[in-house]
C-alpha cells in the first residue's frame, strides 16, 4: 500500500509511472516463480518502451534487495537510471543470510545510481555495510497522509490498546503479551482495557494462545483487514503499541497511530528512535524490556484520558505533517532531475 500511495503522489505531480508488480497473491509464497515473473514484467515493460522510441528515465526498485536484482537489468536494457528504495529488512536482514546474498547485495548497491532510504538509520546501514556507494543515500520518508478532519470522528470515544502489523519475529508481539500480563499489577483498572491485535503471520496461533491465557485484559485478534478497516480501528484507539524488537526502517505504524489521534508507545528500535520523542509525541521504551513496555502502556492509557493526552496528540500531528507524502514526492522528482542532468 505504501508503494501504491507513492506512485499516486508522483503521478499527481506530473510524472508518468508504469508499474511492474506481482498481482497474484499465491505467487508471493513461491519465491522463485515470483521473482521470475517480476523480472519478465519489468524487462518487457522497459524494452517495449525503448522499441517504441520512448524510454524510462528511472527504474525504481522497492524493497531494494532482492527486488533490485530484477530492476537492474530492466534499467540497463531500457536505458534508465537504477534507483533502489531501502525500506528496512532489505538492508538490515535479507542480504546477510548467506555469503552469496551478501556478495549480490554489495554488487547491486555499488552499481545503483541512487539509494533512497526511509530514515537516517537505514541510510547509515546502506552506506556502512553495502558501500562504497555512488552517492550518499537520500533520506525520504514514505510518508503518511493525514486523515481529513471529521468532527464526528474527533468526538468519538477512544478506548483500548491496538497493535497493527505482521505477527512474526521482530515485531515484538510476544513481548507485548508479556507486558499486558503485567498491566493489572501496575494498576487494577488496566484489567478492563481492551486490546486489539490487527494482522496475520506465522506466529498467530501461538500469540492467540498467549492472549487467551491472559484472561484479562481481553485480547482480540482480527486477522488481516483492509486499509480502510485499519483506519477505522485506529480512529477508535486510545493507544497504539509498536513493540518492535528488530530495527524498524522508519516505523510507519507509529506515524499512522499519531495521524489518527492515538497515543503511541514504541520501542527505540532502528528508525523509530528518529520518529518518536519520549514524553513529547508519545512514549519510548527500550526494545525487549517487558517491564518498561508495561509501564509505558499504563502511562499512555492514563494520559490519553487527561489534558496531557491533547498535548501529545497535537505533537503527534506535527510529527506526521513533517512526513507529508507529497513533500517526499517533490524531493524525489528534484533528485531525479539532478540525476538526469
Amino acid at each position: 500500500t505504501f508503494v501504491a500511495s507513492h506512485v499516486e503522489d508522483l503521478r499527481r505531480q506530473g510524472a508518468t509511472v508504469s508499474v511492474a508488480a506481482i498481482r497474484e497473491d499465491r505467487l508471493h509464497r513461491q519465491v522463485a516463480r515470483k521473482y521470475a515473473r517480476l523480472a519478465g514484467a519489468a524487462i518487457t515493460t522497459a524494452v517495449r518502451a525503448r522499441v517504441r522510441g520512448r524510454r524510462y528515465d528511472v527504474v525504481e526498485a522497492h524493497i531494494a534487495f532482492p527486488t533490485g536484482l530484477v530492476a537492474w537489468p530492466a534499467a540497463r536494457l531500457g536505458g534508465a537510471r537504477l534507483v533502489l528504495f531501502a525500506h528496512g529488512s532489505d538492508v538490515t536482514r535479507l542480504p546477510w543470510s548467506s555469503s552469496l546474498r551478501r556478495a549480490m547485495a554489495h554488487r547491486l548497491f555499488r552499481h545503483a545510481d541512487l539509494i533512497v532510504a526511509t530514515s537516517g538509520y537505514i541510510a547509515a546501514v546502506a552506506r556502512d555495510r553495502l558501500g562504497p556507494l555512488r552517492c550518499d543515500p537520500l533520506v525520504v520518508s514514505p510518508g503518511v497522509a493525514m486523515p481529513a478532519p471529521d468532527e464526528q470522528r474527533a468526538d468519538a470515544p477512544r478506548h483500548g490498546i491496538v497493535f497493527v502489523g505482521r505477527l512474526a519475529e521482530g515485531k515484538g508481539v510476544g513481548v507485548l503479551m508479556a507486558a499486558l500480563a503485567r498491566l493489572p499489577a501496575l494498576d487494577p483498572s488496566m484489567a478492563d482495557v481492551p486490546v486489539t491485535i490487527v494482522g496475520d503471520g506465522p506466529d498467530r496461533a501461538e500469540l492467540e494462545a498467549a492472549g487467551a491465557a491472559l484472561g484479562r485484559p481481553v485480547v482480540t485478534f482480527t486477522g488481516a483487514v483492509t486499509p480502510g478497516e485499519v483506519a477505522t480501528i485506529l480512529d477508535r484507539a486510545a493507544v497504539v503499541a509498536v513493540p518492535s524488537t528488530s530495527p524498524e526502517g522508519l516505523g510507519l505504524t507509529a506515524l499512522e497511530g499519531m495521524a489518527h489521534g492515538a497515543i503511541v508507545v514504541a520501542t527505540d528500535a532502528g528508525g523509530l528512535a528518529e520518529t518518536m520523542r519520549d514524553g513529547h509525541n508519545g512514549f519510548v521504551v527500550p526494545a525487549q524490556d517487558v517491564e518498561a513496555l508495561a509501564r509505558g502502556l499504563a502511562r499512555a492509557v492514563l494520559t490519553a484520558a487527561g489534558p496531557d493526552g491533547d498535548r501529545l496528540r497535537a505533537a503527534g500531528r506535527e510529527t506526521v505533517a513533517a512526513h507529508d507524502p507529497e513533500l517526499g514526492a517533490t524531493r524525489l522528482l528534484a533528485a531525479y532531475r539532478e540525476l538526469l542532468a
